[in-house]
């Protein structure tokens, strides 16, 4: 088990567990506040946010970031990675590829220790929540697991594809804001 943020970083970076490591620029891993006690998962960096080496960039990330400051919520309480770590380019993730990294995400959740996490998208909502589960099945809702609330919620790329989601995309983050207030939590 690693135990500092910068060590699960370190051999993250160098990791050759898939053959996503072979087209790898930059090993993006985390943006954001490592004390934060909500973390954000999304399925894997694209092409701006792994040059930017920030899950910020590129067009979801600001789709996001322009959300939460129009909740009130401040980025820099919250701590946001991936499922895989490498950029997996315009393709599906693979089964595979999420098993070579899911160990980094564990040891990621088991050092930050958060309260509320945000699974962006269905791919991290199976993998987390449980095959049974889509974003669908479990948006506007809270899942407990392991003493540590869920929210699910589609992955902000997905609202350029489909309008419809931008209101319940918002829903959920204003779920996150409730829970978070309620609960007395940073955000």
């Amino acid at each position: 088990m690693l135990e500092t943020i910068k060590e699960i970083k370190d051999v993250a970076a160098s990791c050759n567990k898939c053959s996503l490591c072979q087209n790898r620029k930059k090993a993006i891993f985390s943006t954001g506040n490592e004390n934060a006690e909500v973390m954000f998962i999304t399925d894997y960096p694209r092409d701006d946010e792994e040059l930017a080496l920030d899950f910020f960039e590129g067009k979801g990330g600001k789709l996001l970031q322009q959300a939460l400051i129009g909740l009130g919520i401040d980025k820099d309480n919250i701590y946001f990675t991936s499922l895989v770590k490498c950029n997996v380019g315009n393709k599906v993730v693979k089964d595979t590829e999420i098993k070579a990294c899911i160990d980094y995400l564990r040891n990621q959740v088991v050092v930050i220790r958060p309260k509320i996490v945000v699974l962006m998208g269905d791919v991290v909502v199976n993998e987390i929540l449980g095959l049974e589960n889509t974003v669908a099945v479990v948006r506007g809702k809270i899942v407990d697991k392991k003493g540590i609330k869920y929210i699910g919620t589609y992955n902000p790329l997905a609202l350029f594809i489909d309008d419809n989601k931008k209101v319940e995309f918002w829903n959920d983050l204003k779920l996150l804001k409730e829970e978070a207030q309620k609960n007395n939590i940073l955000i």
